[in-house]
């Protein structure tokens, strides 16, 4: 008579979380395993900024490489990661400035479903406007396009772009020795009401050093806060604040300003930044030095109270760096906070020569979140041997996390599930265990479990990287109730350790087990 073994005791001898590789992190229903790369433009596109609509569907924003010149890239997907060819006609919509160099770098969606990108036309601000199908909005500006021009001369870096609650449009960026902040009312026209002209140049320092971008997010009460990276002996992360009318907010930080060093002797350069629910303002950005010709860098983190007061329930004394334990470098560059308040930073790191996604999960408190992966990182390569960049990260109204970013001169996505902690749960909500046998597995199994309601069920085999090796049931209909599951193992699979996977869209369950 064969034996059934529960769950409960196979995982005795195992971790509560069993995460391996990267696919159980990945949403398998969106692209290919989770992962979407495309190059919808001519020589190469790149991808700076990712944005999601009400209705699910996600916009990248970035440029087009065709030789030596470069234009803006807006590219729509559907919730499923194929191509929306419903926008602009085929999915994609290019825009010259009539310059060779225009980089877009963020975007942003006005209440009424019109979409904004900023970036760069050579050394100017740029911004287009585009109604909800990808059409250029041509009563935006000067048909959809505005340049923005200051009095400096110096190179212009466009970075974060927001709509305010009364439509107005707040772009920060850099003027090569300073930052710079520039609000517009909706329709593209300079807001005098701030700074009298529209714009502001941010001073964070020494005169001397070079800004190559500024963070920015706006508080509940309308007040601005941007940050980047001053320099003493060596570069510091730099938060200011700023009332809605452009002038300095004396009540925060020493006269509107708060210098922070991550990690002593190191440069820490700031590069994104988000405001949590409390209020509380966190700041992410490098952090290391130069070794051997190479960047050393980690990712650094930074929060402040609503004062600019360093809160030090957070890491040690309001800071925390990560070494991820790659070969060197390192480098954060978007954050957001999930519903639960954990922290989420998205970048990349080297770990074989080349570069990987990389998203880090922390506690509330600045801690690893130890229950991803043991460290709290997910690292994702789109090919083995590109270069991935991490550069922007978005939160889905289901709790979905999506990084965008580009793999060489690709388009790339990754999608991860709501919880990326993974924990090792009964599918049913009554408590029924599931049941495998025998144990090991040998090439005929049979599987038990219950099911609380009607699903649409998949089941699947992993090796301990997270490969997928088998299929043995894909999105089949089962009903509620108990379920018996006869499968057949591939007899080629090799002996040895397998994650043993049973999704549905609601929840998914991994079992590690042992095959002859």
């Amino acid at each position: 008579m064969k034996k059934i073994v529960s769950l409960s005791a196979i995982l005795i001898f195992t971790a509560t979380i069993i995460i391996f590789g990267q696919s159980p992190y990945l949403d398998e229903d969106f692209g290919t395993g989770g992962k979407v790369i495309t190059n919808p433009g001519y020589q190469g596109s790149r991808g700076n900024s990712v944005a999601i609509q009400p209705d699910g569907k996600i916009l990248m924003a970035g440029y087009n490489d065709i030789g030596a010149i470069y234009d803006f890239i807006l590219v729509r997907y559907n919730t499923d990661g194929t191509m929306d060819n419903s926008f602009s006609q085929d999915g994609k919509v290019f825009t010259d400035f009539e310059s060779a160099y225009e980089y877009a770098r963020s975007l942003a969606i006005q209440q009424d479903g019109n979409i904004i990108v900023a970036g760069n036309s050579n050394t100017f601000f740029a911004l287009a406007r585009y109604n909800p199908d990808g059409i250029i909005d041509s009563s935006f500006g000067e048909y959809g396009k505005i340049i923005t021009d200051f009095a400096d001369e110096g190179y212009y870096k466009c970075g974060p772009l927001t709509i305010l609650p009364d439509g107005k449009i707040l772009l920060a960026g850099s003027l090569g020795e300073t930052g710079a902040l520039v609000r517009y009312k909706p329709d593209g026209t300079p807001d005098s009401t701030f700074c009298e002209d529209g714009k502001l140049e941010v001073d964070f320092g020494d005169p001397d050093d070079e800004y190559l971008s500024i963070s920015m997010a706006v508080q509940q009460d309308g007040k601005i806060v941007v940050s980047g990276f001053s320099s003493g002996f060596n570069y510091d992360f730099t938060v200011l604040r700023y009332k809605p009318d452009g002038t300095l907010d004396s009540l925060f930080g020493t006269d509107g300003k708060v210098t922070t060093d991550i990690y002593n002797s190191t440069d820490d350069r700031s590069r994104a930044l988000t405001i949590q629910q409390d209020g509380k303002i966190l700041v992410a950005g490098w952090s290391g030095l130069q070794s051997d010709g190479r960047n050393d860098w980690d990712f650094g983190l930074a929060r402040y109270n609503t004062d600019g007061t360093p809160d030090v329930s957070f890491g040690n004394d309001g800071k925390v760096i990560t070494d991820l334990k790659g070969l060197w470098d390192d480098r954060p560059e978007a954050i957001a906070v999930q519903s639960d308040g954990k922290i989420l930073v998205a970048g990349y790191t080297y770990i074989t020569g080349e570069s990987d996604f990389a998203l880090m999960r922390y506690n509330t408190d600045g801690s690893p979140d130890s229950t991803v992966n043991g460290s709290g990182l997910i690292t994702t390569d789109f090919n083995n041997s590109s270069n991935d960049y991490g550069m922007s990260i978005a939160i889905q109204p289901d709790g979905k996390i999506i990084v965008a970013g580009f793999s060489d001169d690709n388009i790339a996505i990754a999608r991860y599930l709501p919880d990326i902690a993974l924990r090792a749960i009964d599918l049913s909500d009554d408590g029924n265990p599931i049941l495998v046998y025998p144990v090991p597995l040998a090439n005929e199994a049979i599987l038990k479990y219950s099911l609380y309601r009607d699903e649409i069920l998949s089941i699947s085999l992993y090796d301990n990287t997270g490969n997928k090796v088998q299929s043995f049931i894909d999105k089949e209909k089962r009903a509620a109730g108990v379920h018996t599951e006869a499968v057949n193992v591939n007899p080629l699979l090799s002996p040895g350790g397998y994650i043993l996977e049973l999704r549905t869209p609601s929840k998914r369950v991994y079992m590690k087990i042992i095959k002859n």
